[in-house]
C-alpha cells in the first residue's frame, strides 16, 4: 500500500526527488577521490626473432586520483593501460611498474598515484621457432545403444603449424587433437530432464606454451544456464566457460547450443 501522504501531489514529489538525485550526482562527480582500478598490461616491442616465453601478469591494479566523473569514465568508458616496451630487451628483464608507464586517454584529467599490484613484471624472451608437427587423435567414439561404429575417422589437418619459444617447442613431437569439452546444465527446472545438443563443444585457448601443453579437458569447465534459454532462437542458450588460470578463452565452438526439455 502506498501511504496517503505520498499519493498527494505525487508527480511534484517524484519530480523533486529526481532533481535532488541529479544535483547529488553532479556534486559527487565533481568531487575528487582516490580509487583503485584494474587496467590491462599491454606489452609491445617484441623483436621479430623473439617470443615471450613466460606468463607475465595480464592486469595491474592502479590507484588513481581524479574527480568522480573522470573515475566513472576510467572505469566504464575509456581504456587506460600499463604499457611495457620490450624493444630494448633481448633475453630477460624484470620491470618495476611505474606510474609513468600508465597510458590515460587524451583529455581525461586523472592522476595515477601508485601501482598497487603487481610489484614486478618479469619478462623472459625465447628464440622464436616455427615448426610443423603431426596431429595425433585423442578421441573416444561412443555409440548409442543398438548401434556400432563402422569405418575409420579421419583427422584434418594431419599437420599443424606451431610458433613459440624454441626451448619449449623442441620438447614437443606431436599435437593431440582437442578433446571435446562436455557441457553441464545449471539451474535445471524441477521435474524436468534437459538434453544438450550438441553435448560437447570445442574451446580454443591462448596463453604460454608451458601452460597450454599441460592443460587437459578435465581442467576446462563449460556450461549453459537454463535461465538463458531463448525460445525465439530455436530453444538455444549461450555456452559459458569458467576462467582458467593464466589462459584466455579465444573461441567456443559452437558458442550456443539447443536445449531439449523432457519430463523425467
Amino acid at each position: 500500500m502506498i501511504p496517503g501522504w505520498l499519493k498527494r501531489n505525487f508527480k511534484i514529489k517524484f519530480g523533486l526527488f529526481i532533481l535532488a538525485a541529479v544535483l547529488w550526482f553532479l556534486v559527487v562527480t565533481e568531487q575528487t577521490f582516490d580509487y583503485t582500478i584494474d587496467v590491462p598490461i599491454e606489452i609491445t616491442g617484441v623483436k621479430s626473432d623473439k617470443v615471450i616465453a613466460n606468463d607475465p601478469p595480464r592486469t595491474a591494479a592502479v590507484k588513481f586520483h581524479a574527480t568522480g566523473k573522470a573515475l566513472l569514465r576510467l572505469r566504464f568508458l575509456d581504456d587506460p593501460y600499463l604499457h611495457v616496451d620490450l624493444s630494448t630487451i633481448n633475453y630477460f628483464y624484470t620491470f618495476k611498474p611505474r606510474v609513468d608507464m600508465i597510458v590515460i586517454p587524451g583529455g581525461l584529467e586523472a592522476v595515477p598515484l601508485n601501482i598497487v599490484f603487481p610489484d614486478s613484471i618479469p619478462i623472459v624472451l625465447g628464440e622464436r621457432m616455427e615448426t610443423k608437427l603431426p596431429v595425433k587423435p585423442n578421441i573416444t567414439v561412443k555409440t548409442a545403444p543398438g548401434f556400432v561404429f563402422n569405418g575409420e575417422y579421419e583427422i584434418t589437418p594431419t599437420l599443424i603449424n606451431l610458433i613459440g619459444p624454441r626451448g619449449e617447442l623442441v620438447k614437443i613431437d606431436s599435437v593431440l587433437t582437442v578433446t571435446a569439452t562436455p557441457l553441464k546444465v545449471k539451474n535445471n527446472p524441477r521435474g524436468r530432464e534437459v538434453i544438450v545438443d550438441p553435448v560437447s563443444v570445442q574451446i580454443q585457448l591462448s596463453g604460454g606454451v608451458s601452460k597450454l601443453t599441460k592443460i587437459s579437458s578435465d581442467d576446462i569447465k563449460a556450461w549453459v544456464d537454463f535461465r538463458d534459454l531463448d525460445m525465439t532462437r530455436g530453444g538455444k542458450a549461450p555456452v559459458k566457460c569458467d576462467e582458467i588460470d593464466a589462459l584466455q578463452v579465444i573461441e567456443i565452438n559452437p558458442d550456443e547450443v539447443r536445449l531439449i526439455v523432457r519430463r523425467k
